[in-house]
């Protein structure tokens, strides 16, 4: 929890430079995540659309790095 305040803390003063290191950072910033997106847009501070954006993007870094989450090129995956 302590790296994923420190992503917080690091957006909220516009400096990225950390990122999600564990799955159970990644399971605490998805927590978060959804705590935020509950919210609704209209919802959201400066300060949580700063927060979202700096989780989702730290999130999305931990996933292409650690969960081989990708699409492939499959005819079959899409109807016509």
């Amino acid at each position: 929890m302590k790296n994923v305040m420190q992503l917080l803390f690091l957006a909220k003063n516009k400096k990225m430079t950390n990122k999600i290191t564990s799955e159970k950072e990644y399971q605490e910033a998805m927590a978060l995540l959804y705590t935020l997106m509950t919210k609704g847009e209209n919802a959201l501070s400066t300060n949580d659309t700063i927060q979202l954006s700096a989780l989702a993007k730290a999130a999305e870094v931990y996933e292409d790095d650690n969960l081989n989450f990708c699409l492939k090129n499959n005819s079959n995956s899409f109807p016509n």
